[in-house]
């Protein structure tokens, strides 16, 4: 358990239930949050009403700006962020793996910024 607000991360439940989970990062211009929830529980709602909820927490401990990455193709996830008032701010070409020749392999990326006292 970290008691400062650079490293946070929480388990988001369902009953007794884990159903996915939400971690923020402290960076240069506010924290980035990151996020994934078991596919069984996609599209239901769970996402949004456990951030809004976390955002709440974040203003009550002065954090005033989220950002969050993802790739601009993965249209859940950018609803997500879009539903919870994030805006997109930048674009990128991202790579986290490379193919079997070592070549990188890239997609287009997202970069949305969130200030909390818009939520």
């Amino acid at each position: 358990m970290n008691s400062g607000t650079e490293h946070m991360f929480f388990a988001i439940c369902l009953g007794d239930t884990v159903i996915g989970y939400s971690a923020f990062h402290v960076r240069e211009n506010g924290h980035e949050i990151g996020y994934c929830f078991h596919s069984a529980y996609h599209g239901k709602g769970y996402a949004k009403e456990s951030h809004l909820a976390l955002f709440e927490y974040m203003r009550t401990l002065g954090i005033q700006r989220l950002t969050a990455g993802t790739a601009l193709h993965n249209t859940p996830s950018v609803s997500l962020l879009r539903s919870l008032g994030f805006e997109l701010v930048e674009t990128e070409q991202v790579s986290f793996y490379q193919d079997a020749d070592g070549n990188d392999i890239v997609f287009d990326g997202g970069v949305f910024e969130l200030e909390l006292e818009n939520v």
